[in-house]
């Protein structure tokens, strides 16, 4: 093919993911614990031709493997968490927390504690009784997590294994009852990259039409 149509195609391309993640950012705007999307424009240049992990013959498999996540487990940043019909605190998708905690009947007040610690005064009994622990996880490279969608995320061999730790200590955060973590899009900001995006667009699809006119004029005189 033309180069300049490879060039142009490899733009439209580029602006087309860069327009999508602009929506999706601009969609979860109010979502608790979001992170924007950023498109690097030079991952756009590169096709798939064989899938990362595909077997080349029968013994051999090609190089980078393919990136798999944990079964049935993910994590979040939402932190807005529910009790469902059985007393099993869970996210907002009703999805249970592991390690699972689970609450007692006639709870009056449900305490969180900087450390995780759930504990829960009920009816009748003056001293709260701890329930369980809530724990925090960080990974080598956080961008390398599969997005889910729901708010969840799963490990794969990019973001590297989850670490585990209790919150306040060896670098983790600590909690915060009452308070959920914001979303950092900024709509403005968007906005202005949708409009630069659209104008990118028309640029590499007037490439395209230009590359089409050459095409023809030498097809007619040939």
């Amino acid at each position: 093919m033309n180069p300049a149509l490879w060039v142009s195609k490899t733009g439209l391309a580029a602006q087309d993911a860069k327009m999508a993640a602009i929506s999706n950012n601009l969609a979860n705007v109010n979502t608790t614990g979001f992170k924007r999307d950023r498109v690097a424009f030079e991952d756009l240049y590169y096709q798939t031709q064989r899938v990362p992990g595909a077997m080349l013959d029968q013994n051999n498999a090609a190089p980078g493997g393919i990136q798999y996540g944990s079964g049935d487990l993910a994590y979040t940043r939402s932190g807005n968490f529910r009790v469902n019909a059985d007393g099993v605190l869970t996210n907002s998708q009703g999805l249970p927390l592991i390690p699972q905690i689970e609450l007692p009947e006639n709870v009056q007040k449900l305490t969180i504690g900087r450390d995780g610690t759930v504990s829960a005064t009920v009816g009748g009994e003056a001293e709260p009784v701890e329930l369980g622990q809530l724990t925090l996880v960080t990974f080598v490279n956080p961008a390398g997590l599969e997005a889910l969608g729901d708010n969840l995320y799963r490990e794969t061999t990019a973001s590297g294994e989850a670490n585990e730790g209790v919150p306040g200590e060896d670098g983790f955060g600590s909690l915060l009852q009452g308070s959920l973590e914001g979303s950092n899009v900024q709509v403005v900001e968007e906005m202005v990259d949708m409009i630069t995006v659209q104008r990118a667009y028309e640029m590499n699809a007037k490439m395209v039409s230009a590359a089409d006119d050459m095409l023809r004029f030498l097809t007619q005189q040939m």
